[in-house]
């Protein structure tokens, strides 16, 4: 959460970001099985999935390309995926 408000100070404040689209992730892949697990390990998140067949249109893999966030606004990650969402449950 945190690493999403630094973003949107820093579109705000960027000369050459007024009317452009930033994507703000992690920038890798993450299964949802492990995100599954990183969230049952965070004290006070409680998750019990519910697996079903795919729908049709499902996105089956994707990934944020956040090269535009870095070049344009000069975007770096500070925490990590486990940190990030520890903080937010909190």
């Amino acid at each position: 959460m945190e690493d999403v408000v630094q973003a949107n100070i820093r579109a705000k404040d960027a000369k050459n970001a007024a009317g452009e689209v930033f994507n703000i992730a992690i920038g890798s892949s993450i299964t949802l099985d492990r995100l599954i697990r990183v969230l049952q390990q965070i004290p006070g998140a409680t998750i019990d999935p519910v697996y079903t067949d795919a729908y049709s249109g499902d996105v089956i893999h994707s990934r944020v390309d956040i090269s535009k966030a870095e070049w344009v606004l000069g975007f770096r990650l500070e925490f990590t995926l486990e940190e990030g969402l520890k903080r937010t449950v909190q």
